[in-house]
């Protein structure tokens, strides 16, 4: 685990946040769809 004061955080351009956002996006898209579908499944 890399440090909460990151320098490397602060030369960050506007394109990183934006990738950094869909990714985060991206991943918690995915885990909602993967419950979605357990539940479905686990449904008598």
């Amino acid at each position: 685990m890399q440090p909460y004061t990151n320098p490397t955080l602060s030369q960050w351009g506007p394109t990183d946040y934006i990738i950094v956002t869909g990714v985060i996006i991206g991943i918690s898209m995915g885990i909602y769809y993967i419950f979605k579908a357990i539940r479905a499944i686990n449904k008598p």
